[in-house]
């Protein structure tokens, strides 16, 4: 009985093998690889001021559909960010210390046939040393109704052969900073230290502010390249170049 049952053991083994070398074995699929491909890039990096740095050794991310991966420029600011998938909403960040962080939102990185190239070379800026240490509204009651003029000071002297670099931020509450802020001006270029600035009606309006409401206003450095991006999250315009230490406190206008 042992020996029948083990004489239809090897008879069914046997078919299953010789079926298995029997079945045909599927065509192997080569297909090009539309997946992913490298994506080059550049950038130039700066002072505060305008003087050109070495664009070595500054990382460079890009983030997406669960994939990171990251590049670091070379001496001449290039760099090649390896084997990223296609995707249509990346963010880039540019990352060195004594620089604020740029980013990119929204990149597209779509097939072309070809290794991708990064649009455009960014030029970024170092974080700006300069601080603003004192801040206080003029009140000119011949400029009033047209004008108002800031007097600031800053911690180091400026000139005409080497100007300096400020920002103001508005907010209609007392509470306005670099992070929480309404509105806000261009960086403005100083030349003397202490400074007069004046912003007429029609600045304040350019920068979408109501004439005749109250708004506090702050003042910050920043660098001739300041790295400012829109950020889809915050929906907000970031300044990663300004100098808020030892800010002094918010003070009071009212739109003329």
């Amino acid at each position: 009985m042992k020996r029948f049952v083990f004489s239809l053991l090897i008879v069914s083994v046997s078919v299953s093998v010789l079926l298995t070398a029997c079945k045909p074995e599927p065509h192997p699929v080569t297909l090009p690889d539309y997946e992913k491909a490298n994506l080059t890039g550049a950038v130039q990096l700066f002072d505060e001021g305008n003087e050109e740095q070495n664009p070595d050794k500054m990382f460079v991310t890009i983030e997406g559909n669960e994939f990171r991966t990251y590049a670091e420029t070379e001496k001449d600011g290039n760099f090649i960010l390896r084997n990223v998938p296609f995707y249509d909403n990346y963010i880039l960040a540019y990352i060195k210390d004594g620089y604020g962080t740029f980013k990119i939102y929204n990149y597209n990185h779509e097939f072309t046939g070809t290794e991708g190239v990064l649009p455009g070379v960014p030029k970024l800026g170092m974080k700006s040393t300069t601080c603003v240490t004192s801040l206080v509204v003029e009140q000119d009651t011949v400029r009033q109704d047209t004008s108002i003029r800031f007097n600031i000071g800053i911690s180091y002297n400026a000139t005409g052969t080497n100007p300096k670099y400020v920002r103001f931020l508005f907010h209609e509450i007392n509470s306005v900073s670099d992070s929480t802020y309404s509105n806000y001006s261009p960086r403005i270029t100083v030349k003397s230290n202490p400074a007069s600035i004046d912003f007429t009606s029609s600045d304040f309006q350019t920068m979408g502010m109501q004439s005749g409401t109250t708004y506090f206003a702050i003042a910050y450095g920043d660098s001739f390249h300041t790295n400012e991006y829109f950020d889809f999250v915050t929906s907000k315009e970031v300044f990663p170049n300004l100098c808020a230490e030892n800010a002094p406190s918010p003070v009071q206008i009212i739109v003329p």
